[in-house]
């Protein structure tokens, strides 16, 4: 799974985890770390953690349901959300936080325009091929 969109230099993919149930989701980030921690996998986005089955303490997590730029917009998805919440804090003790991420959108413009023209658009330039830039994009292309 390495790089993401052609011509978009620095935004890597990444893999969810999806499971029927919490100890399925356990299951996989048990072998992930083991994984990681016992072989020699040169990814620098990979941690060398060691798995810690029985970690007693309570966690702060935060969460949101709306990030000003994509909503939970089917009921499914914030059933989902709000049975994990519901099952972080009555099952396993972990105090989950609220919050609202404000500048997201603006700071998605900002770092998402340096990265998809992190070579100087020289990538975005060869998928365009000669066609003409539209003037609001001249910025992200350097020439």
């Amino acid at each position: 799974m390495d790089g993401g969109a052609p011509g978009v230099v620095g935004v890597h993919n990444a893999l969810g985890i999806l499971a029927r149930s919490p100890a399925g989701l356990e299951v996989v980030a048990e072998v992930i770390c083991e994984a990681v921690a016992t072989t020699n996998i040169a990814d620098p986005r990979l941690l060398p953690i060691k798995w810690r089955p029985n970690v007693k303490r309570r966690l702060k997590i935060g969460f949101y349901h709306d990030n000003g730029i994509f909503a939970l917009t089917t009921p499914g998805m914030k059933r989902a959300l709000d049975e994990a919440i519901e099952f972080l804090k009555a099952e396993k003790g972990h105090k989950l936080i609220p919050f609202y991420p404000r500048e997201l959108l603006e700071y998605l413009a900002q770092i998402g325009g340096r990265l998809s023209s992190a070579n100087q658009g020289q990538s975005l330039l060869e998928l365009l091929d000669g066609s003409p830039i539209d003037e609001d994009a001249i910025g992200f292309v350097y020439r």
